[in-house]
């Protein structure tokens, strides 16, 4: 049981951090340290999604429910279900790759365009 309340958890941790990537620039523009965090996670995400390299998270998800079943079915609980279903959607794998690169290109944009010092200083936050 152990093995997939943590299952379940990582499962929920995945689907939070990509939330963070796709929306973090929000908080990035105003805070330094989470603009550290949000750019080398693009910049993993840019560089593992275009090789269909295994992302860490779902690896250990993987070996948790393994660990608590080799032979289950069901993805885990209720809340694990639901992050998991909405984290692994069924997309074209040239779709994927294409709006990471997208996502990515979006945000270094934010970051580091001629228009973001400005934005930075409106919105009060260090260069």
């Amino acid at each position: 049981m152990t093995y997939m309340v943590l299952a379940d958890i990582v499962v929920l941790v995945h689907t939070l951090w990509t939330l963070f990537l796709v929306i973090g620039a929000w908080w990035g523009v105003r805070s330094r340290a989470v603009r550290l965090v949000h750019v080398l996670g693009l910049v993993y995400a840019g560089v593992t999604v275009p090789f269909d390299a295994p992302c860490p998270l779902s690896t250990l998800r993987l070996w948790l429910l393994e660990r608590y079943n080799p032979h289950t079915t069901y993805t885990g609980h209720f809340i694990g279900y639901y992050a998991d279903k909405l984290l692994h959607i069924d997309l074209p794998f040239h779709f994927v790759e294409v709006s990471t690169i997208l996502l990515c290109l979006f945000n270094f944009w934010l970051y580091f365009g001629k228009k973001a010092s400005s934005l930075r200083h409106r919105l009060g936050s260090p260069r």
